[in-house]
């Protein structure tokens, strides 16, 4: 057994949920917050091994966009793409969403830069 795998086993399943995880948090002058822990979320190559939660104010300019879809844009050396975020969950006057990272993420070597986007949407999909 590694040490990675004996550190896990001590771990128990409460002091996992007390620890948290943290959130990336968009203010509501558009600035993203980004916690140290989350600033190396993935290798090349990961996929599915990360989902990170963002906490977004659900008002802009008197507009309420929790209701929009929602996407992450990202680039990271020569790929970039959009993920469509499928569930946004709304809590006062903010609303969290999960991103998962996926290897179009991280199939190429160097940092990720990414962007929320978000978007009315009818009910067959089109953007309005």
């Amino acid at each position: 057994m590694s040490n990675a795998e004996e550190l896990l086993n001590t771990l128990s399943d409460e002091a996992v949920a007390e620890a948290g995880e943290p959130h990336i948090v968009v203010d509501r002058d558009r600035i993203i917050y980004v916690p140290d822990e989350l600033k190396k979320i993935a290798v090349q190559h990961d996929h599915r091994i990360r989902t990170v939660t963002f906490d977004v104010p659900k008002m802009w300019d008197d507009v309420d966009i929790s209701g929009m879809q929602i996407f992450v844009n990202h680039k990271n050396g020569n790929s970039e793409g959009t993920d469509r975020i499928s569930e946004v969950v709304v809590d006062g006057d903010i609303f969290h969403f999960d991103w998962t990272i996926t290897k179009d993420v991280t199939g190429t070597a160097g940092n990720i830069e990414f962007s929320i986007c978000a978007k009315q949407v009818d009910a067959e999909g089109n953007e309005e």
